[in-house]
């Protein structure tokens, strides 16, 4: 392994400068020491990285997905030994958090506590809905509904999510109040348009069985919290997850309807490259998610 290791900085660096003699000037090497640790990297992993020519070095798909793995191993090596410097109580500098736009809302709300709580910290959130790769992309913690994702990465359990249906009291007065899943058929839907272009279908479980029904003709989009806007505005009936809506029905604004019928929804869960966990900001900012969303 020791091998393998000292003959990816001269990969890198041909790769970098696209020439043998140029990379060996960037380490103080000969091109022909260069020459040498490349192809040994070559004869170890059984593929070319590089195509040759006269005038040119360039990188195979297989080189340029083997330096991609490399400068993100890198970055994990630098941040680990920025981490090992630091004072194992440090409670200070940025933590990085990325999570799904339905949680933009809640998260919103809620951060400045956990900021009054440790001033010394400071918290960047990008929401986005794409699975992000958190070695590559710096990204300390990602909070992700359903399958944690990849093997390598740690996870944590936040919240077991709970599905909700929720209309406006003045939509209810005005329609009135589907006592069955049947009955959202005379009603106005207000549905999710998924990433893949289908529209979700609305889920329910009676008498041990779980079953699911299109969404009544009405409004369609692709944000989730503008289902929660919407039904809030007497636009129709919507089902979210129990979170998202929680604020409106606390204040009046919404009200649940179909509460039996109801089923569990996926696990949501906290997502970080293996060993970030022992970093203290990252266990304090995991403690408070946790706190966050277990009560949903």
């Amino acid at each position: 392994m020791t091998g393998l290791f000292s003959d990816i900085e001269p990969f890198l660096a041909v790769a970098a400068e696209g020439s043998f003699r140029k990379g060996a000037d960037r380490l103080a090497l000969t091109p022909a020491a260069m020459s040498k640790a490349v192809a040994r990297l070559e004869r170890r992993l059984g593929v070319a990285l590089f195509l040759r020519t006269t005038r040119r070095v360039t990188l195979t798909p297989e080189g340029e997905r083997f330096r991609e793995r490399c400068l993100a191993a890198s970055r994990e090596v630098e941040a680990g030994a920025g981490e090992a410097a630091e004072a194992r109580s440090s409670m200070s500098g940025e933590i990085v958090v990325t999570a799904p736009f339905i949680v933009g809302r809640l998260l919103a709300g809620k951060l400045p506590e956990f900021l009054r709580l440790h001033p010394a910290l400071s918290v960047r959130l990008e929401l986005t809905d794409r699975r992000v790769d958190l070695p590559g992309e710096r990204v300390d913690i990602a909070i992700r509904i359903g399958a944690p994702g990849e093997a390598d990465l740690v996870s944590r359990r936040l919240a077991g999510l709970r599905w909700t249906m929720v209309a406006s009291p003045e939509y209810l007065a005005e329609h009135g109040v589907p006592e069955t899943p049947a009955a959202l058929a005379a009603h106005r839907g207000l549905a999710f348009l998924a990433p893949s272009g289908r529209v979700a279908p609305w889920r329910f479980h009676d008498a041990g069985r779980e079953f699911e029904l299109p969404p009544s003709p009405g409004l369609v989009v692709d944000e989730g919290e503008f289902l929660v806007d919407a039904a809030a505005a007497g636009g129709g009936v919507a089902q979210v997850f129990s979170f998202m809506a929680a604020i409106f029905v606390a204040d009046g604004r919404l009200t649940p309807v179909l509460e039996r019928f109801q089923p569990a929804g996926p696990d949501m869960h906290a997502v970080m490259p293996a060993g970030r966990n022992a970093n203290p900001r990252v266990r304090a900012t995991l403690d408070f998610l946790y706190a966050v969303f277990s009560g949903f």
